[in-house]
């Protein structure tokens, strides 16, 4: 008994609705809008999804020339539930009135609109309209001279048609034209600067001119401009005219410049759109970065882990993924950035790019005492890498595994403490340079405490002994010599002392 009532209150509801409705129709086709508005109004208070309710009271708007309000009639009715006899009108209408009150922006919004559902071709031909008459000028010398421009362009006299180009924009600086095509030559010679001070004018006027947004935006990007770059990507995807690939790498070229100006919501909203449209490692290493940046590390530990599993050749995401590792003081780290040094060592080639991850590993082997592992990734690592840091514990880990030669030619190009000038002599030793080995510690040996340890030492207490004894053998020599030059001075005294004294 409950359902019956249930269904009887529903089915009176839903009557009621249709009642306003035909009511309020039928009451605007007898041309009396002022009551029909009353039963749309009331429609619509029943039923907030009655798009055919919304169209009918813009109509009424429309035909008071209220037109603002028309257009939000307008605009709930597309949101909602729409005959689709109503939708082709109710975009033209919005189109139209627009324009009406010059809202250029609110007009190129509903093309858009209307091209992407419906398919609607004219509609982009009145963006086009649109966008040439704002390039457009009424003053007839600043058209002839942009048309010169045109025709020595055209007949390969560059310099001419740029000379044309700015002689027109002297008659009329709001001339956009000419700007567009003096962008576009120095665009093509390699004159960016000059080219992007062309079209950003152009850019900034015409939001919804999508080529020279997106000429102006990969311009901006090289240039590191970053937030201009944001603001044409961010026209493109507003106003254009564009295809599902080109809004996937906008979103994406979007997301890189909201990654380089710090704004890491923004971006990672535009990758998670742009996921929406298509998968791609790329994105998810870019989201990755994102919540490396938020501080998000176990989110982006999942990411890169997946990924890693996915493409397990990937260099760039084994160092993002070790490098997550090592921020988070995981263990992992190392068996990842090992991963690596195999993955990229292959063509005897390491890149400069996971520098750090090669030393990062390098250093630890090296503090495990493991000097095998340490040595063979030093030797793959060019010397330009090392810091001073890096050269030190590198030539210590070459002289533990004999590699004297390369221990002697590090330890060379550092300034050495004590302990390595030590080390470096015992190369010389091995690699047969005594006399080397010998300017290394004869100051050591005769002048400070450490003489007695290197006396012991098996490898350099030979020399040491030897420089010693030369030291005191000379010493005595010296002593000699100073002793017979006394005498000798003694024995003139006495001869002058005679002299005088006859």
């Amino acid at each position: 008994m409950k359902r019956i009532i249930i269904f009887i209150f529903l089915t009176m509801n839903i009557t009621l609705i249709a009642s306003e409705y035909s009511t309020g129709v039928r009451l605007f086709m007898r041309k009396d809008p002022d009551k029909a508005k009353e039963h749309f109004l009331a429609a619509v208070e029943e039923d907030s999804t009655n798009g055919n309710a919304y169209y009918y009271l813009g109509e009424i708007e429309k035909n008071n020339r209220n037109y603002k309000q028309a257009i939000e009639y307008y605009i709930k009715a597309l949101d909602n539930r729409l005959s689709g006899k109503y939708q082709k009108l109710t975009h033209w209408n919005l189109i139209i009135l627009t324009e009406q009150i010059n809202d250029l922006d609110g007009m190129v919004k509903t093309c858009k609109i209307m091209y992407e559902k419906r398919g609607d071709h004219a509609a982009r031909k009145k963006v086009d309209e649109l966008i040439n008459k704002m390039l457009w000028t009424n003053n007839q010398s600043a058209i002839d001279a942009y048309k010169s421009g045109k025709n020595n362009h055209s007949s390969g006299n560059t310099q001419n048609a740029l000379d044309d180009f700015k002689s027109a924009l002297s008659y009329d600086n709001s001339f956009l034209a000419p700007r567009f095509e003096i962008g576009i030559i120095n665009y093509k010679s390699g004159n960016v600067g000059e080219a992007l001070r062309n079209l950003r004018v152009i850019a900034n006027k015409i939001p919804y001119y999508t080529a020279v947004q997106t000429l102006a935006a990969k311009i901006s990007m090289d240039n590191k401009q970053y937030s201009d770059a944001t603001t044409y990507y961010s026209n493109i995807l507003k106003y254009g005219f564009i295809n599902t690939n080109t809004r996937l790498n906008t979103l994406s070229q979007r997301a890189s410049c909201h990654i380089m100006t710090g704004r890491y919501t923004e971006a990672e909203q535009d990758i998670q759109n742009a996921l929406k449209i298509r998968e791609s490692i790329n994105l998810k290493k870019m989201l990755s970065a994102v919540y490396i940046k938020q501080n998000r590390l176990e989110e982006a530990s999942i990411i890169l882990a997946d990924l890693d599993k996915r493409s397990p050749s990937n260099a760039d995401i084994k160092y993002q993924l070790g490098s997550l590792y090592y921020k988070a003081s995981d263990d992992k780290w190392v068996k990842t950035f090992g991963a690596l040094f195999n993955l990229t060592n292959k063509n005897k080639t390491l890149s400069k790019k996971y520098s750090k991850a090669y030393l990062l590993l390098a250093n630890h082997y090296f503090s495990q005492k493991e000097y095998n592992r340490s040595t063979h990734i030093y030797q793959a690592i060019t010397t330009e890498l090392l810091e001073f840091k890096d050269k030190n514990q590198a030539a210590h880990s070459f002289f533990q595994t004999k590699n004297y030669r390369e221990a002697i030619e590090l330890f060379e190009s550092i300034s050495l403490a004590q302990p390595e000038k030590l080390l470096l002599a015992k190369a010389y030793l091995k690699t047969g340079h005594e006399s080397k080995a010998r300017n290394s510690i004869e100051y050591i040996v005769l002048h400070t405490s450490a003489k007695h340890a290197i006396v012991e030492d098996p490898d350099l207490g030979p020399l040491a002994k030897k420089i010693i004894q030369e030291y005191l053998d000379a010493k005595e020599e010296l002593r000699k010599a100073e002793e017979a030059a006394a005498k000798k001075r003694e024995l003139e005294e006495k001869v002058k002392t005679d002299e005088t004294k006859k």
